[in-house]
């Protein structure tokens, strides 16, 4: 509230002339005291500053410094830090010189870096001093669970040599965390095809199987990753994941993390990404060991989900190839045929701010799939209208 007789001109006059630049800086006495006493109810004692008072970060960025001043007054946190500052600028010399001062190789200080300093390195040279170091825990995971393997094959998915020299480590545990699923999502050719070589890895792991999650990758490695995986041996191109019980083929439908990047659209990126998936199509359809009428937990089959996700480009060649015959007329667990799924998914509601993607053609789908059910119908009558058959042409052409 502002005094009576008071205005804001001659407010913001006063203001101007009280309030100088160094001012702002500088924190009011009291605040500097209560800094000094240290302990957790320095936090409460703090007064903002006129520049904090005016900024949005608030008291927010000084609390976090005296905090980490704090912490860094033991000397393993000090230590620690260090280690963690020259890991991730793959300073070789300056990680070997702090190792042998005492400093601990998992350090953490969630103040400054959540991860530890291996999971900070992208340099193959300093991984190897880490990794050497006897009280190195190779397992370790960060507050999200995620294991150091995880995160280099996420942040440094080609850099070979780091990934072969962390692979190297007699104590590293392959199957913590989901390092194989990670790496057929996001790792170039090279770095999967090193972790599939490890003893420990599984390529059929229902958890983590490489071929589901490789033939839903959004990049332009896709392509090249599944031919290898489908190319190496003892892969298994009906197996089922967990839970869900989903073959690699039910996959084909579906996009991973999408990325747009600058000056992209939304559009050409989907429909680059679907283009890849149909290719990859191609080299699963060539295969004649695969499963046309595999089911997932729910019953559906790749033609259902196919449906599901309005992809025409994926359905057509289904249809073509005559071992999905018997998945026009299969039904779900909802009691749907993948004409019906395409029905039901064309009429479901949708808020305006979560429309369908531009790969979604469930019009295109339905008229596709009636058309080859009536076509079918008419080569192939049932058993007891095989002796009429002017009778059953005539009753095809009124089926949905």
């Amino acid at each position: 509230l502002k005094p009576p007789g008071s205005s804001l001109a001659q407010d913001g006059q006063t203001d101007r002339q009280a309030v100088s630049p160094e001012s702002l800086l500088v924190p009011p006495a009291s605040m500097r005291a209560a800094g000094m006493r240290g302990g957790r109810d320095v936090e409460y004692d703090i007064v903002p500053t006129e520049y904090e008072r005016r900024s949005c970060a608030g008291t927010g960025p000084r609390l976090r410094a005296m905090r980490i001043a704090r912490a860094r007054e033991d000397p393993t946190v000090a230590l620690g830090d260090k280690l963690a500052a020259a890991a991730q600028a793959n300073d070789a010399e300056q990680v070997k010189s702090l190792l042998e001062q005492g400093a601990g190789p998992n350090h953490v200080h969630f103040e400054v870096n959540p991860h530890v300093p291996l999971r900070c390195t992208s340099s193959a040279e300093v991984a190897e001093l880490l990794l050497s170091h006897p009280d190195v825990d190779a397992n370790a995971a960060d507050m999200n669970d995620m294991t150091v393997l995880e995160g280099i094959l996420l942040h440094h998915r080609d850099n070979e040599a780091l990934v072969r020299v962390v692979l190297a480590h007699g104590k590293l545990d392959v199957r913590k965390g989901t390092p194989l699923r990670t790496a057929a999502r996001f790792a170039s050719v090279g770095v999967l095809s090193m972790l599939l070589d490890h003893p420990g890895v599984d390529v059929n792991d229902p958890e983590n199987s490489p071929l589901h999650y490789a033939l839903s990758r959004t990049d332009e490695a896709a392509v090249d990753v599944a031919r290898m995986l489908l190319q190496r041996p003892g892969v298994d191109i009906n197996a089922r994941t967990a839970g869900q019980g989903s073959a690699p083929l039910h996959f084909l439908s579906w996009m991973d993390s999408l990325t747009v990047g600058i000056g992209q659209s939304e559009k050409t990126v989907r429909e680059n990404v679907a283009a890849r998936q149909v290719e990859m199509l191609g080299l699963l359809l060539a295969r004649p060991e695969l499963d046309a009428g595999a089911e997932d937990a729910k019953g559906a089959t790749a033609l259902h989900k196919a449906c599901e996700a309005g992809r025409a480009d994926i359905v057509q060649p289904l249809l073509a190839d005559g071992r999905f015959a018997g998945s026009v007329w299969h039904r779900d667990h909802q009691g749907r045929t993948p004409l019906e799924t395409a029905v039901h998914e064309e009429e479901l509601p949708r808020p305006r701010w979560d429309p369908l993607p531009c790969t979604a053609k469930h019009a295109d789908v339905i008229k596709m799939l009636s058309e080859h059910q009536q076509a079918r119908l008419r080569e192939v009558p049932p058993p007891p209208l095989r002796k009429h058959p002017c009778a059953w042409n005539e009753a095809v052409q009124f089926l949905p």
